[in-house]
């Protein structure tokens, strides 16, 4: 009796683990990209401006806007009204509160809303800590703060371990140590020019899948298979012991 008491509350661990990547997948999903229309690029985030009901929230930002700035698309599959009241995005020390300043705003159910820069450059997210070269491991979150059709608020925090936010963690525009892949006209590969990256899953790819990608990284399959290996095999020697 111990030891089912003991694997079931293994499993809790293991499963909560995966929240919200995972448990809310089906109802609060979120996803990022980055836009770049400072040079063109087939990765710049589709629909940007018209892929949902609403664009940007309650900013007022257009899109006729340049924009060289992290982008992020709230989707709401919960069968109800989701009323948001607070969106925030923290890079290492720097944070970014952008899209509630005139109160929440909501997105109804079946509809997604995508927030991004709400006036030119305040959301270039590229910029804040990187370098010339990759190796900065800062993973952006972004924190949710919502209630479903009136009930009561909570919030949710999303990691961006593909680093799409802060494009790998490093400035791409600037190249790999200040060289520019296919010169200053922009390349669209990793490590071009441009910047743009289109639309994932929060917590999948990064910038070396630049048009996407809804695979989860390799370093998270690894640590989820080896918790969940390591319950598993626990428990085979348990129950043939």
């Amino acid at each position: 009796m111990k030891f089912c008491k003991w694997l079931f509350a293994s499993l809790v661990v293991l499963g909560l683990s995966l929240v919200p990547s995972a448990a809310w997948a089906g109802t609060i999903g979120v996803q990022v990209g980055y836009a770049d229309n400072l040079r063109s690029s087939p990765f710049f985030p589709s629909n940007f401006c018209n892929g949902g009901t609403q664009f940007d929230g309650s900013s007022g930002a257009s899109c006729s806007q340049t924009f060289d700035a992290g982008a992020i698309r709230i989707v709401n599959n919960s069968g109800q009204t989701m009323n948001v009241t607070d969106v925030l995005v923290t890079i290492g020390g720097n944070q970014f509160d952008l899209w509630n300043g005139g109160g929440a705003f909501t997105i109804a159910s079946g509809t997604d809303e995508v927030l991004t820069q709400t006036f030119s450059y305040n959301l270039d997210t590229s910029d804040f800590g990187n370098t010339y070269s990759p190796g900065n491991t800062v993973q952006p979150t972004i924190k949710i703060t919502f209630s479903l059709g009136g009930g009561t608020s909570q919030s949710l925090t999303f990691t961006d371990s593909g680093q799409v936010l802060n494009t790998g963690g490093f400035d791409l525009v600037n190249g790999v140590n200040g060289v520019c892949t296919g010169g200053n006209n922009g390349a669209n590969q990793p490590g071009g020019c441009n910047e743009s990256l289109q639309w994932r899953d929060i917590g999948t790819t990064g910038i070396g899948n630049p048009g996407g990608s809804n695979t989860p990284e390799p370093a998270s399959l690894i640590l989820l298979l080896t918790g969940a290996g390591g319950v598993l095999g626990f428990a085979r020697r348990r129950l043939f012991s």
